[in-house]
């Protein structure tokens, strides 16, 4: 448990890459956790993009609909050129379910960013912290299936802060 005032931040004009969304939208990138893992290494914990999964819905078939089976276990729906679903039943008429795609929101971590060092300020009871090197582990924690093809995920990234010297009031 970190017992003084430890302030770990990073500068977030350069966290996400610039081809991404506005600030502060929903999913985007959130500390989630700061831990010690040895007197001087920091791990902070580091959550990006949120799943809402799609709904599942009586179909009610349009003149227009174009249902694509491109394999034996697989249905979807197009409707005036967008993929508007998946399709789950047996029959065509009555008791078909329309599974409508998942959305996926948040913006992509520059993962250059998180292995800088300079980009981090670690601060303790006796000020700042430098750090020595950076280093992430990640992993996917969801998937968004958004009929484009390739799912989307979202990540959780760990990453490691080695500091020049122990931080002074941590536990």
């Amino acid at each position: 448990m970190i017992a003084a005032v430890v302030l770990v931040a990073v500068l977030t004009q350069t966290l996400w890459s610039s081809s991404t969304a506005i600030a502060g939208t929903r999913g985007d990138a959130r500390i989630s956790g700061i831990a010690l893992a040895a007197r001087d290494v920091l791990v902070v914990t580091i959550d990006e993009g949120e799943v809402q999964l799609g709904e599942l819905i009586p179909y009610a078939a349009q003149p227009d609909d174009v249902i694509k089976q491109p394999s034996k276990k697989s249905r979807f729906v197009i409707r005036d050129g967008q993929r508007i679903g998946d399709l789950i039943g047996r029959r065509r008429g009555d008791g078909l379910l329309l599974r409508t795609p998942d959305r996926y929101s948040g913006r992509r971590v520059d993962l250059a960013v998180l292995t800088d060092p300079g980009v981090w300020d670690v601060r303790d009871a006796a000020g700042v912290v430098p750090v020595a090197s950076a280093f992430r582990k990640s992993r996917i924690t969801n998937s968004a299936d958004t009929g484009a093809g390739r799912p989307e995920v979202c990540w959780q990234h760990q990453v490691f802060l080695k500091l020049k010297r122990p931080a002074k009031g941590l536990q």
